[in-house]
């Protein structure tokens, strides 16, 4: 009996191994909104794999992968996203979207710098930015360098 579950197991497990979807696009999504980061960001890799920064999905693709990592490795979103504005024509919500998740993970600097740029971006959104920065306002209290960078761009 014992020989039979050995062989058996590890049948098993290379079967729950093979069962994942094979959209790893639809993957990436699920993933993010179920908050597993780490797995999201592998499933917005796979999709991203072959695909040109011209196709229709990449930049959809390519921010969700920001917001995974925004969770993961901040550094990692922030010189994604920046990079990305080099590229692609965003929209003032990519920014705020983004800006959310990194404060939401206590990425402080990471969101400020990406506001920084944003106030840039969109100079005629002022009303939205200083809504934006007190958002982050009220998660960085305790945190005085933060609340002096956000001072420091004119929104408090």
């Amino acid at each position: 009996m014992l020989r039979s579950t050995t062989i058996l197991l590890p049948g098993l497990l290379v079967l729950a191994a093979c069962s994942g979807s094979s959209n790893p696009q639809k993957d990436a999504f699920v993933a993010l909104n179920s908050r597993e980061y780490s797995a999201a960001v592998g499933y917005f890799d796979q999709a991203l794999e072959g695909l040109d920064e011209t196709d229709n999905k990449y930049l959809d693709l390519v921010l969700g992968k920001c917001e995974a990592l925004a969770a993961t490795d901040a550094d990692g979103a922030k010189a994604l996203f920046l990079a990305t504005t080099a590229t692609h024509e965003l929209v003032f919500r990519d920014y705020n979207v983004l800006v959310s998740r990194l404060a939401t993970a206590k990425a402080f600097d990471q969101a400020i710098d990406i506001l920084a740029h944003g106030k840039d971006a969109f100079p005629s959104e002022e009303a939205k930015l200083k809504q934006m920065a007190e958002s982050i306002k009220t998660l960085i209290k305790g945190n005085p360098a933060a609340l002096e960078r956000l001072r420091g761009l004119g929104y408090l």
